[in-house]
């Protein structure tokens, strides 16, 4: 059995980074428990490594883009965000969030 490393990028499961797919269970696991979406923003603001901010944001924007907190959480990441992925990330799911209240305005 290998020894743990420090740097997730080291380990993949099934060509998925195992900071996404941890989040992921933890999305699709217990959607809704009050604490997910908490554990989740927490994840996609103080974790030190970008890539599990980055799959925390496409959690909670694909399990909760209607919830209050979203849009502001997704216009800090996308301006304060020390990593150019996770501001990216960031950006896209306030774009598609945009189009989505736009579309229904329309409606």
């Amino acid at each position: 059995m290998a020894a743990p490393t420090s740097d997730p990028s080291k380990t993949w499961s099934a060509g998925r980074p195992p900071w996404q797919v941890a989040v992921d269970a933890i999305a699709g696991g217990w959607p809704d428990d009050s604490g997910t979406l908490a554990l989740l923003r927490d994840l996609a603001t103080t974790d030190t490594y970008a890539g599990v901010r980055e799959a925390a944001v496409g959690a909670i924007t694909g399990g909760w883009p209607d919830d209050s907190g979203t849009l502001a959480l997704l216009r800090d990441l996308a301006t304060t965000d020390t990593h150019a992925g996770v501001r990216e990330v960031a950006v896209q799911a306030s774009t598609r969030h945009h189009a989505k209240d736009r579309q229904q305005a329309s409606e």
